[in-house]
């Protein structure tokens, strides 16, 4: 072996993290200046045994500024109570929300330095707050994604010297629940009026069956079949039927929820399936439609009504960001509801099984920041990017086309 290359050697083992763990926690504790502190506490007393007993003395000031600097934030927090408010129940994603949290300090000091921490929420630095006073502080925050909020709120405060940072959590007078944030949705397709209940009058709603509303200029996608030949040739253009809808729909939203074949974060596949299933309950909702849902361990039967939609809603803000639970073509609602107008929503990354008769809404990973997948699936509806995402839900089927 030649010189350089025997130094190279020796360089890359001095070089080398031979237990990662130990060392991690290492710089974790003398890379901060309560370590550092902690060291100089050891050196003084190693120089008062060896050098002179006056370098006690130093040994002994450095601890009590150790002890000062843990002690005094725990008592503060301890003494401390504050409260954190919403003025709401509920929000949606982009939504700007007002809070509020109150603090009272009963000390006869005046305490700096405190903060407002949690999970997913922007930490907050509070004013300094005087001796025996209470403040009211308020700002506005935006949730950029759906959930129960805040996140195991937390009060924190390293002072005097920011040796130590003691927390402390915050009681909460009510949670905010975060719905998922909708997009507007196309006509219903006209499959879902075959697979409907029984005993339904017919609805004052544009449908693919029933009695005849009326008549309007001819759209892009509409049947021949509506066509109407005598007003056409009459008005010298293609004139259709809009016909009486005679049923009411049966839609079951199936959510994929399996971590392996969903990219994470807000603008993930994940989060984006989610909003989507959000989108189609509220959209066929509010035009008569009953939903259901299936999400991992989450079932909503099928029923209608605007309360059934704040139950999908909550249930979808609800829904944890990590699902280890089997894949949901398996559960026994889908198969349960095996009649009704299903709609899947996964990737392309997904296992292939499945019903034949279920809609398949795809996200390609590719366009929200993963690897692309290999799945087959056969596709009612493509998504490849989240900015494609209005588009094909307004427009991304036969019925949507038409505008019915």
């Amino acid at each position: 072996m030649s010189t350089s290359a025997a130094r190279k050697t020796t360089i890359s083992i001095f070089r080398r993290d031979f237990c990662p763990l130990w060392s991690q926690k290492a710089r974790t504790l003398f890379y901060s200046p309560l370590g550092v502190l902690v060291v100089a506490v050891f050196v003084a007393v190693l120089c008062g045994l060896v050098i002179h007993p006056r370098v006690f003395v130093l040994a002994g000031g450095l601890l009590a500024l150790i002890v000062i600097g843990i002690v005094w934030p725990w008592i503060v927090l301890r003494a401390v109570r504050a409260e954190w408010v919403f003025d709401r129940q509920r929000a949606t994603e982009g939504e700007v929300i007002p809070v509020a949290v109150t603090i009272r300090n009963p000390l006869f000091l005046p305490i700096p330095g405190l903060r407002l921490r949690g999970n997913a929420e922007p930490e907050v630095h509070l004013a300094t707050l005087a001796a025996r006073r209470q403040i009211r502080c308020e700002w506005f925050w935006t949730p950029s994604v759906r959930g129960i909020y805040p996140h195991s709120p937390r009060m924190v405060t390293a002072f005097p010297f920011g040796l130590w940072e003691a927390s402390r959590g915050v009681p909460l007078t009510q949670s905010l629940i975060v719905w998922p944030r909708t997009l507007p949705i196309g006509a219903m397709p006209a499959a879902a009026d075959l697979e409907s209940i029984d005993g339904n009058v017919a609805r004052p709603k544009v449908g693919t069956a029933g009695d005849l509303l009326g008549v309007r200029p001819y759209r892009r996608g509409d049947s021949p079949r509506r066509i109407h030949w005598q007003q056409s040739a009459r008005h010298d253009r293609l004139i259709v039927c809009e016909l009486q809808a005679t049923m009411r729909p049966r839609v079951l939203v199936v959510v994929d929820t399996d971590p392996t074949v969903h990219t994470a974060g807000s603008q993930g596949t994940r989060e984006w399936a989610i909003r989507i299933a959000a989108s189609f309950a509220s959209g066929w909702l509010d035009e008569g439609a009953m939903v259901g849902l299936v999400a991992g361990n989450t079932v909503e039967p099928i029923a209608s009504g605007t309360a059934q939609r704040g139950r999908i809603l909550n249930a979808l803000a609800k829904l944890p960001t990590v699902i280890d639970s089997p894949p949901p073509w398996h559960s026994n609602e889908v198969r349960k509801y095996r009649d009704a107008f299903v709609i899947r929503i996964t990737t392309d990354a997904a296992d292939n099984r499945s019903n034949d008769s279920e809609h398949r809404v795809v996200l390609q990973r590719e366009g929200f920041g993963g690897s692309p997948g290999v799945s087959g699936l056969c596709v009612w509806l493509s998504i490849r990017h989240p900015d494609d995402i209005p588009r094909q839900l307004r427009f991304g089927w036969t019925e949507a086309h038409r505008g019915s």
